[in-house]
């Protein structure tokens, strides 16, 4: 299933299908394995929550570390909200 928006860390990472974020969040709890803003995506990725849900969760986790692309986040939000 693919994102309502696209996700990018400032590493150049894109998140855009919920394979995509599994990955990344499995790979993110290997080193941030008691921040509570990793676990709760973690949870709602398990949990199969809403996309939109899951979405937001990683935009704040990602915002929380200082490594979201603020840039192709608003970017991204313009882009779907024209659709």
């Amino acid at each position: 299933m693919r994102l309502p928006r696209g996700i990018r860390d400032k590493s150049g990472n894109t998140l855009r299908t919920d394979d995509d974020v599994r990955e990344y969040i499995l790979d993110k709890l290997k080193t941030h394995a008691t921040c509570k803003s990793w676990q709760r995506a973690a949870e709602l990725a398990l949990d199969e929550a809403p996309v939109e849900i899951i979405t937001q969760q990683i935009e704040l986790a990602l915002l929380l570390d200082g490594q979201l692309d603020v840039g192709f986040t608003a970017s991204e939000a313009l882009r779907t909200s024209e659709k």
